[in-house]
């Protein structure tokens, strides 16, 4: 992967999708590398990250939660308490 990702074109693509597991089933099935599980991000959308064989990043999104501006700062704080798991 790191060789890839030395060698890759500069970009990254966001694409907003309906079902975000769906799409990333069909692009793992054809070769693409996942960079970043399907997760709920503080913001309400779901994303992920896939390396598609080319090399580009592609960043796909859905809204799945309508949040308000202080939940996303109380969740943005929760986050930042966590310990890392790096």
């Amino acid at each position: 992967l790191d060789d890839v990702r030395q060698n890759r074109p500069c970009g990254e693509s966001h694409e907003d999708e309906t079902d975000v597991d769906a799409v990333c089933a069909t692009a793992l099935a054809a070769g693409a590398t996942q960079l970043r599980a399907p997760t709920v991000d503080p913001f309400g959308d779901r994303t992920a990250k896939l390396l598609d064989p080319c090399g580009h990043e592609w960043m796909i999104a859905t809204r799945v939660e309508q949040i308000t501006p202080e939940q996303m700062v109380s969740r943005f704080a929760s986050m930042l308490s966590e310990p890392s798991s790096s």
